[in-house]
């Protein structure tokens, strides 16, 4: 589809073309010989962006404004590697009408780097749309159709979502900071490395939803189903798990919190045994509380445990190398038939362990462990 205000010159055709551009000295970053890829110059007038020895370039930054004349600035993008500028006019629009966004018209468009702010899609049929680096701040989705759409690197911050269908959509690298999502579609959306701290989650459904490397810290996500969603990596700082659904009888792909960013999490009495199906590995429990939960049977190994309220759990079965255990409350805790090897429990207090393997029961009475 027709990409809106852009057009790119082959700097290969044009000698001596990468030298003039001008960088302002505000938005310069000192990176040696050359610009980093995809740095950006703004040129405010058509005079400024003429530069000697170079027909070609000029003839492409005055073609672009003829065209947009209430521009007001030209931008060019500089690509180290391949040598390419993109020059886009921001001035230019496009009105879209309502009949077009419900009827399913704009499903497959391509809006990708437009400047949307404020826009108003709700109820729209907008399937596999492209919308990746839009900014689209403040814009209403409300109830839109939005399967299989694309929002990589798209600004999304305080935007309207509630009851969007997002299933297998692309939000990677998105940033959703404050976005209402309440009660939104999200069955295999891909939100990789994106930012949704502080948005509002409740009641989605993110059935097998990939929250890879994802800020979600002081998201409301009361009522959600997660189940079989990936946090790998994710932050989850302070979050209570018993909020949402995590297991659920039509979903049988594993909950993955492996790496996961769990200090001050809220566990306690959680079950996440071996047959609940959870993949753990390196997870960070610092300071969280997991009181009563049931971890028995799962591979914890290189998790960290530090300062956790671990009281009553049972660990039985579980393997536990590697895991750092300095600080934590362990009274009642169960380790019968626990792996340790190369385990950190140096100045905790076994004494009320249930199943302390004899090796460290011999250890903790001599004061050794």
């Amino acid at each position: 589809m027709d990409k809106l205000g852009s057009k790119t010159l082959d700097l290969n055709r044009v000698p001596g073309a990468e030298s003039k551009i001008v960088k302002p000295e505000s938005q310069t970053k000192k990176t040696g010989k050359t610009l980093k890829t995809r740095d950006k110059v703004t040129l405010e007038k058509t005079e400024t962006a003429k530069p000697k020895g170079n027909p070609e370039l000029a003839s492409a930054v005055k073609n672009a404004l003829t065209e947009n004349p209430d521009a007001g600035q030209t931008t060019f993008e500089y690509r180290g590697k391949d040598r390419k500028v993109t020059i886009t006019s921001p001035g230019k629009s496009e009105t879209i009408a309502r009949e077009d966004i419900e009827s399913g018209k704009l499903q497959g468009r391509d809006f990708s780097d437009s400047e949307m702010n404020g826009a108003d899609f709700h109820n729209g049929r907008l399937d596999k749309t492209n919308f990746n680096g839009a900014n689209l701040s403040n814009s209403d989705f409300s109830g839109s159709a939005l399967k299989g759409s694309h929002f990589k690197y798209a600004k999304l911050y305080e935007a309207k979502l509630p009851n969007a269908d997002l299933t297998e959509a692309r939000v990677d690298r998105a940033d959703l900071q404050n976005a209402d999502l309440n009660g939104a579609n999200l069955t295999e959306t891909y939100f990789g490395s994106s930012n949704l701290r502080g948005a509002d989650l409740r009641n989605v459904k993110a059935q097998k939803g990939y929250f890879l490397f994802s800020d979600m810290r002081e998201t409301n996500w009361k009522g959600g189903d997660f189940s079989g969603a990936n946090f790998d990596g994710t932050h989850l700082e302070g979050k209570d798990l018993r909020e949402i659904t995590l297991f659920s009888k039509g979903t049988d792909k594993a909950l993955s919190l492996e790496f996961t960013r769990l200090q001050g999490a809220d566990l306690s009495g959680l079950d996440l045994s071996k047959p609940k199906k959870v993949r753990f590995k390196g997870t960070e429990f610092d300071q969280a509380n997991l009181r009563n939960a049931d971890l028995s049977g799962q591979k914890l190994s290189s998790s960290s445990f530090k300062g956790a309220d671990l009281r009553g759990v049972n660990f039985r079965g579980c393997n536990l190398q590697f895991c750092d255990f300095t600080g934590a409350k362990l009274d009642g805790a169960d380790f019968k038939g626990v792996k340790l090897d190369f385990a950190d429990l140096k100045g905790v207090d076994l004494s009320g362990v249930k199943h302390l393997p004899l090796g460290l029961k011999v250890k903790s009475k001599l004061g050794l462990q």
